[in-house]
């Protein structure tokens, strides 16, 4: 949802940030796989208004166990930043769960 500022100083200059993710998976067994990962986008300051997002950081581990051939069930705890440009920074934890068919 940033790719062009729409108010204020800057408005209808492009938002310029650098980034990337990486994630690993790892599945030592059969019917049980682990993947982790962490993610970065950094804004560059002089390219938005007060009060927009500068950085989005998370980072996330999950399970995914499968029940049989066609079924998955998934557990993913994460960590979310966002820095603004001005006060109110946030921070999330979240858990979220999954139930996957293939067909």
């Amino acid at each position: 949802g940033q790719g062009v500022t729409l108010t204020g100083v800057n408005i209808y200059n492009e938002v310029k940030s650098s980034g990337g993710w990486i994630a690993a998976s790892i599945d030592p067994w059969n019917d049980i796989a682990y993947n982790v990962g962490l993610s970065m986008e950094d804004v560059d300051r002089d390219t938005v208004n007060t009060g927009d997002r500068l950085i989005n950081k998370t980072i996330f581990g999950n399970m995914i166990y499968s029940l049989n051939k066609q079924t998955d069930i998934g557990f993913e705890l994460s960590r979310w930043r966002t820095e603004y440009n001005g006060p109110g920074d946030e921070d999330s934890v979240r858990a979220q769960l999954a139930l996957k068919y293939k067909f």
